[in-house]
C-alpha cells in the first residue's frame, strides 16, 4: 500500500506492462530498482531508522517488481526476438529476480519485528501517559 492506502493491483499492472514497449519497460524498471536501492539504504541504517520504512509501500514495490519480472521473462525467452534485445531483457530479468528475492527476504524478516515492537511501544506509551495524567491531576500541576 502506498501513502494513500492504495494497493497495487497486479492484474491491472500486468495488463499495462504487456502493452508497453521494451524501452518503456526498461525505464519503468530502472525507477523501481532505484526505489529498492533507496529503501535498502534506509533499511540498513542503525538506531531504529529501519522502523521508519513504509512497509506497505515496499510491499507494493515488490508486487510491481514481480509483475515486471514475469513480463521480462516472457520477452527474454521469446524466440521471435532479436538476439541482442533478448539478452538485454534477460539481463534485466535477472536484476529483477535479485531485487524481488532481496526485498522478500527483508520484508519476511522485518515485518514481524516491527509489528511486535510497535504493539509493545503503544501499550507502554499509553501506560506512561495514564500515569503522567494521574500525577498531574493529583499534584495539581
Amino acid at each position: 500500500m502506498s501513502c494513500d492506502g492504495a494497493k497495487v493491483d497486479s492484474k491491472e499492472l500486468g495488463s499495462y506492462v504487456t502493452t508497453i514497449s521494451d524501452s518503456e519497460i526498461l525505464e519503468d524498471l530502472s525507477h523501481l530498482l532505484e526505489l529498492k536501492v533507496v529503501t535498502g539504504a534506509i533499511a540498513s541504517t542503525e538506531f531504529g531508522n529501519l522502523y521508519k520504512l513504509p512497509l506497505e509501500s515496499l510491499s507494493n514495490v515488490l508486487t510491481a517488481l514481480a509483475v515486471y519480472r514475469d513480463e521480462l521473462a516472457a520477452r527474454a525467452f521469446n524466440q521471435d526476438r532479436e538476439e541482442d534485445s533478448g539478452y538485454t531483457m534477460l539481463g534485466e530479468y535477472y536484476k529483477c529476480v535479485k531485487a524481488v528475492r532481496s526485498m522478500s527476504k527483508y520484508l519476511d524478516r522485518i515485518v514481524p519485528v516491527v509489528q511486535a515492537d510497535y504493539t509493545d511501544m503503544y501499550v507502554n506509551l499509553e501506560g506512561h501517559k495514564g500515569a503522567l495524567h494521574f500525577k498531574q491531576k493529583t499534584m495539581g500541576v
